[in-house]
């Protein structure tokens, strides 16, 4: 009996101290950076549906920054079409928000900027998709080089005006 209550309380320990390290981790978190504010920002000024995609990636993503899902996984989720989908998914690609990589019949991975969006502790940075070797086929990723090296190497958004002063 002794030996199953030691068990009992080494495994609640090990528990807690899990559960403490994940919670350092930043794990069920989604950190979003400047970029990844003047993105959102952006986008819910010129495409709120493109917004939302954003949105459902970022809290769906893993910790790679990739979610792997067929378009009509993400239009059941969201309530909204297939065709929707693919408008927005383009719209986010064309902003330099998003590279869709085909991972197979019908299924994609869609991977968000790091440096916009992430979810992991910052020591798995380096394995995002964004920053590792990934091999995709060319007949279905012909440009998705040329779409991570135009992400990596934009621009980063302006600093914002400041407020104007309140006229009393």
């Amino acid at each position: 009996m002794l030996n199953d209550t030691t068990a009992r309380q080494e495994y609640e320990e090990r528990r807690k101290e899990k559960t403490k390290e994940d919670r350092r981790q930043n794990n069920g978190f989604t950190q979003v950076y400047q970029r990844g504010w003047w993105r959102l920002r952006e986008l819910m000024e010129t495409n709120r549906p493109a917004a939302r995609l954003y949105m459902f990636l970022a809290e769906n993503m893993d910790t790679a920054g990739v979610l792997v899902a067929t378009r009509e996984t993400i239009a059941e989720a969201m309530e909204v079409s297939v065709k929707s989908v693919s408008r927005y998914t383009k719209a986010l690609e064309e902003a330099g928000a998003l590279v869709v990589m085909r991972m197979g019949p019908g299924a994609n991975a869609y991977a968000l900027n790091p440096e916009e969006v992430w979810k992991a502790w910052e020591k798995n940075k380096p394995y995002a998709a964004f920053h590792s070797k990934t091999l995709v086929g060319k007949a279905e990723n012909r440009n998705v080089k040329r779409r991570l090296t135009h992400i990596l190497n934009g621009k980063k958004p302006a600093d914002p005006e400041p407020p104007l002063p309140f006229d009393a």
